[in-house]
């Protein structure tokens, strides 16, 4: 994966689906959008490392986002893809592999 350097970062604040940042983007350009969310049902995994800036909170991110695969780090923070990059692809491919 020749671009992984560039994906790889954005996937534990966004979610492995992108999801969250598409629905972000569009409740910001609808009126009343502050409302609930619509459930997605796209298998989404999380990836919180404990020096991360604003860490996902696992009952909030259930209850719009299909969770198939949570992982919790001792070591890493917001940038877990160069501080610990061996952690961050191990969880990237035991994410995947049960969707190939």
């Amino acid at each position: 994966m020749t671009r992984s350097t560039w994906v790889v970062p954005s996937i534990p604040g966004y979610g492995f689906s992108g999801v969250t940042v598409e629905r972000g983007w569009d409740a910001r350009r609808v009126a009343g959008a502050w409302g609930p969310a619509a459930a997605s049902g796209v298998p989404t995994g999380v990836a919180v490392f404990p020096r991360e800036i604003a860490p996902p909170i696992r009952r909030f991110a259930e209850q719009t986002e299909n969770i198939v695969h949570w992982s919790e780090f001792d070591r890493g923070g917001h940038f877990a893809a160069m501080e610990e990059p061996d952690l961050l692809v191990g969880d990237v491919r035991d994410f995947f592999r049960p969707l190939r």
